[in-house]
């Protein structure tokens, strides 16, 4: 199978030169590294080609992410990738489980329910300064602001970009979401928003989007969402919800990020 992979990529004009087998259980998921200046132009490659190959490409990162990713799943418990997929499909409603979420974590966060809840109903009084992200980061060097040297993008065998945390078992780590939520929220997003993963690296997930929000007040109300689901975007980020909601208008990529 990875032999009849590879070949479709080659006939398909992608530099297979660095292409391996990642893992063959639980899943077949294969690797394939490239020039770090060069990633985000393949993964778009990649993923131009998924309904013909059955793959989903993401970006991971370096070497260290990789190994991260392998851990995880041999750490896993017993439960299929199917399963996973299974427990994630039940439909999620992203802004009453913030809702949820942000009233049973707001004793030991110290949070004010009320100022999230009105930016879920309408926009802040003021609209503060933001920049929407410009692109996708993980084949870069943060250090640095340079592109990594060498960059690894995996194969992963569906073709629904919701179902990619579930192939890695990602999450359940610190204040990381377990990883049905990753995948509930996600669903929910490609609904809505057209949002579908690009990257996950080991603390790193990064989406692209096709319908951003378009509205102040529904770039609040995502903002809100997104906090609940990675408070450190906001807290050891961009500093507020409401600077987080000016950084999503017309926002064509999402960016996470757990400690």
């Amino acid at each position: 199978m990875g032999d009849d992979l590879k070949e479709a990529l080659a006939r398909a004009g992608i530099d297979v030169s660095g292409f391996a087998w990642f893992r063959s259980e639980p899943d077949p998921i294969a690797r394939l590294d490239v020039d770090g200046a060069q990633a985000v132009a393949v993964w778009r490659k990649l993923r131009a080609l998924t309904a013909s190959n059955g793959h989903y490409p993401i970006l991971v990162g370096d070497e260290e992410d990789v190994s991260t990713h392998n851990e995880a799943i041999d750490s896993a418990g017993e439960a299929s990738t199917a399963s996973i997929i299974e427990a994630t499909a039940a439909a999620l409603d992203p802004v009453a489980w913030a809702r949820e979420h942000l009233t049973a974590e707001a004793d030991d966060h110290g949070d004010d329910l009320d100022e999230y809840f009105a930016l879920l109903d309408g926009e802040p009084e003021d609209w503060p300064d933001g920049e929407p992200m410009e692109g996708l980061t993980l084949p870069t060097n943060i250090s640095t602001g340079e592109p990594r040297e060498r960059a690894s993008l995996l194969l992963i065998p569906t073709q629904i970009s919701w179902h990619v945390p579930a192939y890695l078992r990602f999450g359940a780590w610190n204040d990381c979401p377990p990883t049905e939520l990753h995948g509930g929220l996600m669903r929910a997003w490609e609904r809505q928003y057209g949002a579908q993963v690009a990257g996950i690296s080991h603390d790193v997930v990064e989406m692209t989007v096709e319908r951003p929000p378009t509205t102040r007040a529904e770039a609040s109300r995502l903002a809100v969402v997104q906090f609940a689901y990675c408070r450190d975007i906001v807290e050891q980020g961009v500093g507020t919800v409401e600077d987080l909601a000016a950084t999503l208008l017309n926002a064509p990529y999402w960016f996470f990020w757990w400690d």
